[in-house]
């Protein structure tokens, strides 16, 4: 925190000397493409799939919000507006934050709004990184002096004051921006998170497309355990011993559209190829209920115990303490969830109670799919709950620069000495970027092998690797810990 603090502090007394690197004219309106889709410039070589992001100005937010606050009663789903990048994953993640208190507040350790300067944190390759970003924001309109078409209509219809009627129309407060925005019309930490988030993986395009899951990973230190609902054997157990423990020792979120379409639609409702948070989930006289938030803020469930439904009374009103409007924030059934959604995705969280170690090392992955050599050993002093986590760097913050293979993980775990194993992780269905593996294990040696398989991938950029080695991979030891997420 103290170094954390001792940046900012830099970076106050640097902007007063308006240091090129600091220089918002030169970096984020005039050099927006580096800050929207840099590793898209042909001068890096890389041909990365496009992503159309357009926005038109740039401004600091005191000249964008009246009377802007950082919070405004505390951030809360119904706080978060999805903008026009692709990061519907993050922005459920983040409202799935929000039914624990304190989680979001955490991740802004420091700001100084007058400045204007802002540090996050992030958990990243299995340790906590920082990023720091100044207060501008894009927008959807263009200046005044650049809009030439809604410029001649302001002149016409307001000749004294047609630049100060422009600007409260198309450029003050939330409804402004081009990206991420709060409901609140002055409240500013969705909009300077997702900003800082963006920065910390290289820009705005390369935080669009993923996984809610891998997000709260991000913003937690969580594991997440992806299971796709198909392969949910006993629903009962999952609903008693899972899903009724969200927001205490996991949270959860869920997605459509996982099975490879490129198809957009709806199911009555619910959005294709989009993520949703799992805010609640209650059995009530025998009904069993979900609350789900749509990052979009608008949007929801139209089958039963949606806004509006027979289903409704003033009373279950009161005991869901539940108000109609669309909002993105809904109720669905457990058996309509099941059968609408096709992911699931949980993440335990760590509280002080856990010992969190970690380590990471390199391997060569042999072209046919093995476990190798590698192992890590640990020694369990007493009998303990263990979650085991084997995981690559995160590719995001190098897209387009990771060569020519795609590598799965798997991970084992023995007594030392032993040729059978314990238990072994499952598959990944979407998310690569790790395997984990939970159990309790008794007091002695265990040995954790490491294994992983790599396969072409045609759609990435053709950069030949030499020597080819395989992925890092990180696994903690001691009593109850994970690593490398």
């Amino acid at each position: 925190m103290a170094r954390r603090r001792g940046r900012q502090a830099t970076k106050r007394q640097q902007t007063s000397a308006g240091p090129r690197d600091f220089d918002i004219e030169s970096d984020l309106k005039l050099g927006r493409r580096e800050c929207l889709q840099s590793l898209q410039n042909v001068r890096h070589g890389v041909k990365v799939p496009g992503s159309e992001l357009r926005p038109r100005s740039a401004k600091r937010v005191t000249d964008i919000f009246d009377k802007p606050q950082l919070y405004i009663d505390g951030p809360t789903a119904n706080d978060v507006r999805q903008g026009r990048d692709g990061d519907c994953w993050l922005m459920a993640a983040l409202c799935t934050l929000s039914n624990k208190k304190g989680l979001i507040e955490r991740l802004c350790v420091a700001y100084d709004q007058e400045v204007g300067v802002y540090g996050f944190v992030f958990y990243r390759d299995g340790e906590w990184i920082s990023e720091i970003v100044d207060d501008f924001l894009y927008l959807t309109k263009s200046d005044y002096d650049e809009s030439y078409t809604d410029r001649v209509l302001f002149d016409e219809l307001e000749r004294v004051n047609a630049e100060e009627a422009y600007r409260r129309i198309y450029q003050s407060n939330s409804g402004a921006l081009y990206f991420a925005q709060c409901e609140h019309p002055q409240e500013t930490w969705l909009p300077l998170l997702e900003k800082c988030y963006a920065k910390a993986h290289g820009d705005y395009a390369a935080i669009e497309g993923g996984f809610g899951g891998e997000g709260i990973e991000d913003l937690t230190g969580g594991v997440t355990s992806e299971m796709y609902i198909s392969d949910i054997l006993d629903k009962e157990y999952f609903w008693k011993e899972e899903l009724l423990k969200v927001n205490k020792e996991f949270l959860f979120g869920c997605s459509t559209g996982v099975w490879g379409s490129s198809k957009w639609g709806e199911r009555r409702g619910i959005m294709e190829l989009h993520s949703y948070s799992v805010q609640k989930a209650v059995e009530i006289e025998g009904k069993r209920l979900v609350r789900l938030k749509n990052p979009w803020g608008k949007g929801e469930w139209r089958g039963p115990w949606s806004d509006g439904s027979k289903e409704w009374t003033g009373e279950w009103l009161a005991k869901l303490e539940h108000r109609f409007g669309d909002d993105g924030d809904f109720w669905i059934s457990y058996a309509d969830l099941l059968r609408k959604f096709q992911a699931i995705e949980r993440v335990r969280l760590f509280d002080d109670g856990w010992r969190v170690e970690g380590c990471w090392t390199t391997v060569a992955v042999p072209w046919v799919a093995d476990y190798g050599d590698s192992y890590f050993r640990v020694s369990m002093a007493a009998r303990s709950q263990v979650v085991v986590v084997l995981s690559q760097l995160d590719e995001r913050y190098f897209c387009g620069l990771q060569g020519q293979y795609q590598f799965e993980l798997a991970l084992r775990v023995h007594e030392a000495g032993h040729e059978d194993y314990l238990v072994r992780s499952q598959a990944p269905y979407r998310m690569r970027r790790s395997v984990n593996v939970e159990l309790e294990l008794e007091a002695g040696q265990y040995d954790q092998c490491a294994g992983a398989a790599r396969e072409a991938d045609a759609h990435r950029a053709g950069l030949r690797p030499g020597p080819r080695q395989g992925p890092r991979g990180g696994i903690g030891r001691g009593e109850g810990w994970e690593g490398g997420a």
